[in-house]
């Protein structure tokens, strides 16, 4: 006879193993929180880069009217601003003056925590382990811990890049129609966020296309099913369409933003060609693997190799399953859109997160692979470790560039033409001198420029100033005076001419950002009330 069962009240339950069930996502927390451990420390340290100012304006002006419209020659897509007032509205935050660094910036870290997160959906894909990997791989990243401390469009990008990836994963292997609706809400999030959109599109048509075109699909065997339903590929563009119509019309208010949003690709095209931001094929490998002359390093090595290994498993092993199509599907994705940054003349460190997203997955799937294939424990050990002490190394480079020291600092390689520390001490002095005069906040304020560029991030450091005016070059008929003016050196003699009252020129240097320089001269009467200040302390 068999043995009599137990009552379920004696049976002992499974311990959680750290790959499966309650182990698996206490670990994938754990990856999560250190993210954004290494993410969250004094985001307001930094000066804000010249893109974050003119973005963080823009926001300012939707907090104060509620009015957005969709601009697509000096800014991106709607999402970044919408999606940073419900912060602004938990911080009791009303105007442009009101809000700060932590508003704007808990925005895109919000996104790149969340980020670690996501292929936690795609564990299927990547296996337990390489669900693991792959978030630690982001987490300790020093280009994404850098960027989820910066106000700008691309942190959200990825977030809504990976949100695709994984929803078209999970209905390749579900066939539930939600996750195609959700696939197509993450193509028009993405679509409202940058432009660069078709490009991500194009390398996932080039993916899909290796695949129903590639030497391992079985004959008559569609591999893209949301491209072989109609039904479900209706759903995915319904919901694509109405989120892009959303954003761009500005909820409705703006209907000439959807027609922009159509004309955007010839200015992206045109933006494409450099701009001023030249450079060559190399570009990315040379931010990606830089050291400095003065001893600052930067390395994005264990994701990079992580990421190789992964490709070399997609194209080695033969077997036709889901698992091993999605693997190929990045590769090719990966490298299509690598080569399509290098080649496009138009670079700055934040394009390289597009590609660098699915080298983290991929790395997520190479190294679990590895791990399988590897017969012997005390290699297994060897891999293991080697990637721990990597991943070590990689956190202490990630801490580096988003230290005081370098955050902001030209030998940083994603500090990409920052705002400089020193920059900070002209609007220090101009705030702390505009104290003492009787006007206050309504101080007269005037900066002249060669060039409308060098006006960022004025706008945002006196935003609490009520008359502040800007130039480029010296008019020809207008009033010139002020209790502060801004002029950049090439400027300074001609105004010096035109001006009608007596200024103080300290003769100091304000490095704005690398090669543009400043200087600060303000009237006499501000410069007497100084002086009796110090002589009264």
């Amino acid at each position: 006879m068999p043995p009599a069962k137990k009552p379920r009240s004696q049976r002992r339950k499974p311990r959680s193993a750290p790959g499966s069930g309650r182990g698996f996502t206490a670990a994938a927390i754990l990856v999560c929180l250190l993210g954004l451990w290494l993410r969250f420390p004094a985001l307001d340290q930094k000066p804000l880069h010249h893109d974050e100012a003119n973005q963080a304006v823009k926001f300012g002006q939707l907090l104060e009217t509620g009015d957005y419209q969709y601009d697509p020659v000096d800014h991106h897509g709607p999402t970044l601003y919408y999606l940073t007032l419900p912060v602004a509205w938990l911080k009791g935050e009303k105007s442009l003056a009101d809000i700060d660094e932590w508003t704007i910036r808990l925005v895109p870290l919000a996104f790149g925590v969340a980020l670690l997160w996501l292929p936690v959906l795609a564990r299927g894909a990547l296996g337990r382990t390489g669900v693991l990997v792959a978030a630690l791989l982001l987490a300790t990243s020093p280009i994404f811990t850098y960027f989820s401390r910066y106000y700008v469009q691309e942190m959200l990008f990825v977030f809504f890049t990976l949100g695709a990836l994984v929803s078209l994963w999970r209905y390749q292997t579900s066939k539930n129609l939600s996750w195609a609706v959700w696939f197509g809400l993450s193509c028009g999030l993405m679509h409202a966020t940058k432009e660069t959109c078709v490009l991500s599109f194009a390398a996932m048509v080039a993916g899909g296309g290796a695949l129903l075109l590639g030497p391992w699909r079985k004959a008559g065997r569609p591999e893209l099913r949301l491209l072989g339903e109609p039904s479900a590929a209706a759903w995915a563009l319904r919901a694509w369409v109405i989120v892009a119509v959303v954003f761009f019309s500005s909820f409705f208010t703006h209907w000439e933003g959807v027609a922009k949003a159509f004309g955007a690709y010839f200015h992206t095209v045109d933006r494409a060609g450099g701009q001023g931001h030249e450079k060559a094929f190399s570009y990315y490998w040379g931010i990606l693997f830089n050291h400095s002359e003065e001893g600052y390093a930067s390395s994005e090595l264990p994701l990079l190799l992580a990421g190789f290994v992964g490709i070399v498993f997609a194209f080695v092993e033969k077997a036709d399953n889901p698992r091993r199509r999605a693997a190929r599907f990045l590769a090719v994705y990966a490298l299509v859109l690598w080569l399509i940054y290098g080649i496009i003349p138009y670079k700055t460190p934040w394009l390289a997160l597009n590609f660098l997203l699915v080298f983290a997955l991929l790395g997520g799937h190479g190294i679990d692979r590895l791990l399988q294939v590897v017969r012997f424990n005390d290699a297994r050990l060897a891999i293991a470790l080697l990637l721990a002490w990597s991943l070590f190394a990689a956190h202490g480079r990630a801490r580096l560039a988003t230290s005081a020291y370098y955050a902001a600092d030209m030998r940083n390689p994603y500090a990409y033409v920052h705002t400089t520390d020193d920059f900070l001490k002209l609007v220090g002095e101009v705030t702390s001198l505009s104290a003492l005069h009787k006007l206050g906040n309504g101080v007269r304020i005037k900066i002249f420029t060669p060039s409308e560029a060098e006006h960022w991030p004025f706008p945002w450091y006196l935003r609490g100033y009520e008359r502040v005016k800007y130039y480029v070059g010296i008019p020809e008929d207008s009033y010139l005076d002020g209790e502060f003016i801004v002029v950049h050196p090439d400027l300074k003699d001609e105004l010096l001419e035109r001006l009608n009252k007596e200024y103080y020129d300290p003769f100091t240097d304000y490095s704005l950002r690398e090669g543009i320089i400043l200087n600060l001269i303000y009237g006499q009467g501000i410069r007497d009330a100084f002086i009796q200040a110090q002589d009264q302390q």
